[in-house]
C-alpha cells in the first residue's frame, strides 16, 4: 500500500498528535480536521472550540459522529487513549473489517494502544500509516546528519549521501562534549539542536566559548553542534519538501520564522533552486527508502551552495497539513501556510477579520491564543500580497473590523426592510 491518498478501500483513523506540550494537544490534533475526507473518523484531545469544530465538519461534509473527542486528562495524546479511550474506541469501529490508523509518527506509545484494540477488533484487519520503528530507529533520527563526537567513524549520512552536504558538525550527550566539538570545529559561533524536536523550538546560536560553557545541557538528551552558517555566507534561504514514501509530494517551500528559529509557516514559491530541491529529495529518498511522509530542510547560502540542514523523517511534517488540503478540495496553484498569534479571539471574530481581506484562506486549527491558516490561490503574487496584508494586521487587538460608510449605509437599509 503506497500512501495516505491510496486507501479508500479502508476506513481511515486520524490519531494526530504525539505531543507533551499539554497546552498544544487539542490545538495539534485539530489539523487532522484538515487532512480528513468524509467516512473518516477523527480523534481530538479534549472536547473544546466546538464552533470551529462544527463550522469545519459542516463546511467540508465531515460526519459529526465521525468526530471523537478524548476527556483530556493526561498529558500524551497516546496515554490519553491507552487510559481512557480503548473501549469506546472498539465498540465504534467493531462494524468496521479494514481500518487504517493515521498518526502523526509511529511510536511505542502509539503501537502499544493499537496492538491492544487489535486485540478488542479480532474480526477487523487493522494496519497503519507510517515507517516502522526498526527504519525509524537508525534512519529516523536527526543524529544521522553527523558522527558522535567520541567516535572516529563516520554519520550514517557519510554513508548513504556522500555528495549532498550538510553543515559540519557533532553529536554529543554533555556540555563537556559539546565544548570539546566546538574546538575541532575551529569556529566563533555554533548552532545546538536538539536531536528530538520539531518547529524549531530548542535551537539556540552560541556566540561564545563563555556562553557555552553556561549553557545548561538538557540531562539524558542528545544534541547536535554545528557551524554556523552565517558565519562564511552573507545571506540564508532557507526551504523545506515533503516526500510520500520514495516519491516527493507537493512543491518546495520557503521556510517562515519568527525570532529567527522558531518556525510559524511557509509559502510555495518561484525559486531556481526548487528542481535541484526536488532532484536531492528523490535522491535521499530512493536511497533511504522511507514509506511513510516525512521531510527535509535546506539551506542556500548566497544562492549558491546547499546544504541539508535538517531531517524529519518518519512523520508528518508541516508541510503536509497544507497539501493534503489543498488536494482533498481539488485546489491548485500556490499557498501560505502560517500561524497567528492570537489574544482572547473568538472563532467568529477571527473569521470576520479574515473575511474583511477579501482573499482566499481557510482556518486549518484554532485555539483563543493562536489559529493555522491557509492563503491560496493560483497566482503565486497574489499569495504573497494577502499573506503580507495577513502580517501587517495587530492580530493581538480582537475589536471587530471598521465597517465602511457603505457599509453602514447597508446595514441600515438591510435593517428598515426588515422591521418592515
Amino acid at each position: 500500500m503506497k500512501g495516505i491518498l491510496s486507501t479508500k478501500s479502508y476506513t481511515k483513523v486520524w490519531c494526530f498528535a504525539q505531543m507533551s506540550r499539554s497546552s498544544d494537544l487539542n490545538f495539534r490534533t485539530q489539523h487532522a480536521l484538515s487532512m480528513a475526507e468524509k467516512d473518516d473518523y477523527i480523534l481530538i484531545y479534549g472536547n473544546k472550540n466546538m464552533e470551529f469544530i462544527r463550522y469545519y465538519a459542516n463546511k467540508y461534509n465531515l460526519k459529526c459522529d465521525h468526530i471523537l473527542f478524548t476527556p483530556g486528562l493526561e498529558n500524551d495524546f497516546d496515554e490519553e487513549i491507552y487510559k481512557h479511550c480503548l473501549d469506546e474506541l472498539a465498540t465504534i469501529l467493531k462494524n468496521q473489517r479494514r481500518i487504517y490508523f493515521v498518526p502523526r509518527q509511529v511510536n511505542e506509545k502509539f503501537l502499544k494502544w493499537m496492538v491492544v484494540l487489535t486485540h478488542k477488533l479480532p474480526q477487523s484487519y487493522i494496519s497503519y500509516f507510517g515507517d516502522s520503528l526498526d527504519w525509524q530507529s537508525v534512519l529516523g533520527s536527526k543524529e544521522i546528519l553527523h558522527p558522535r563526537i567520541d567516535h572516529k567513524d563516520k554519520s550514517i549520512w557519510e554513508h548513504y549521501c556522500t555528495n549532498i552536504k550538510t553543515p559540519r558538525g557533532f553529536i554529543c550527550i554533555s556540555k563537556e562534549e559539546c565544548i570539546e566539538a566546538w574546538k575541532r570545529l575551529r569556529t566563533t559561533s555554533v548552532v545546538l539542536k536538539p536531536t528530538k524536536g520539531s518547529g524549531g523550538f530548542g535551537v539556540k546560536f552560541v556566540n561564545n566559548l563563555g556562553e557555552l560553557k553556561k549553557f545548561d545541557f538538557p540531562k539524558g538528551k542528545k544534541v547536535s553542534v554545528e557551524e554556523n552558517l552565517e558565519e562564511k555566507h552573507k545571506r540564508l534561504d532557507f526551504y523545506a519538501m515533503s516526500y510520500d514514501g520514495i516519491d516527493y509530494f507537493g512543491k518546495p517551500v520557503k521556510q517562515i520564522f519568527k525570532n529567527g528559529t522558531e518556525w510559524t509557516g511557509s509559502y510555495t514559491c518561484k525559486s531556481k533552486w526548487n528542481k535541484k530541491i526536488i532532484q536531492l529529495t528523490d535522491q535521499i529518498a530512493c536511497t533511504l527508502h522511507p514509506r511513510g511522509f516525512g521531510g527535509f530542510d535546506f539551506c542556500v547560502g548566497d544562492n549558491k551552495e546547499i546544504y541539508v540542514l535538517d531531517i524529519n523523517t518518519g512523520r508528518f511534517t508541516g508541510s503536509h497539513i497544507p497539501i493534503l488540503y489543498m488536494k482533498n478540495n481539488d485546489y491548485y496553484g500556490h499557498f501560505a501556510f502560517t500561524t497567528l498569534a492570537l489574544k482572547n479571539y473568538s472563532f467568529q471574530i477571527l473569521k470576520e477579520k479574515l473575511d474583511s481581506l477579501q482573499m482566499r484562506y481557510e482556518i486549518l486549527a484554532f485555539s483563543e491564543k493562536k489559529a493555522k491558516i491557509i492563503i491560496h490561490d493560483f497566482s503565486y503574487k497574489k499569495v504573497r500580497e494577502n499573506h503580507e496584508k495577513v502580517n501587517k494586521i495587530n492580530w493581538e487587538n480582537n475589536t471587530k473590523p471598521t465597517i465602511s460608510c457603505f457599509g453602514r449605509f447597508k446595514h441600515y437599509i438591510v435593517s428598515a426592510l426588515a422591521r418592515k
